[in-house]
């Protein structure tokens, strides 16, 4: 990132854009986080269901 200063009260930033690289262990992390969190709201709903009746 790059700053360049045009005067006292303004800045322009300049952003070099870069591929984003992602490792396999942070994908699988990822898939594993939304899986628990998938399987918590499933049981939570079961549980309400269970309360209602």
């Amino acid at each position: 990132m790059n700053t360049v200063q045009i005067n006292c009260k303004m800045k322009e930033i300049y952003y070099s854009p870069t591929p984003i690289k992602e490792r396999e262990s942070d994908l699988k992390s990822r898939y594993e986080f939304w899986n628990s969190m998938n399987l918590y709201a499933m049981q939570n709903m079961s549980l309400l269901q269970m309360k209602m009746s």
